[in-house]
């Protein structure tokens, strides 16, 4: 199948998504980690996991986009869950932070 090349507007959107479909994981590993310093086990899993499934519906999402045939069907799907699972992380990391006092360090 011969694919048009892709217009401007495509190859900056391509380009700037990139930059939250690679930060948003090395965020949540970043976060990970210094909660797994803090101790707060749940949590360095939880945004461990996150960047881990995170990834791999991305993987999943440019395979089925290049036309794998498999994955072709559904890269749309794919594409959304993967979104789905940042936010979700992003969300439930605010209202963490939010239901801290207003006074208490974000280290202990």
């Amino acid at each position: 199948m011969v694919m048009d090349p892709p217009t401007a507007h495509g190859a900056s959107h391509d380009a700037f998504s990139a930059l939250f479909f690679l930060g948003l994981p090395a965020a949540c590993l970043v976060a990970a980690y210094r909660f797994a310093v803090l101790g707060r086990k749940g949590w360095a899993a939880y945004s461990a996991g996150t960047a881990v499934a995170f990834l791999g519906c991305f993987v999943l999402t440019g395979m089925g986009f290049a036309r794998q045939p498999a994955l072709a069907p559904i890269a749309g799907l794919m594409q959304r869950l993967t979104i789905v699972i940042g936010w979700a992380w992003v969300v439930a990391l605010a209202l963490h932070l939010r239901r801290r006092t207003a006074g208490e360090p974000l280290t202990g």
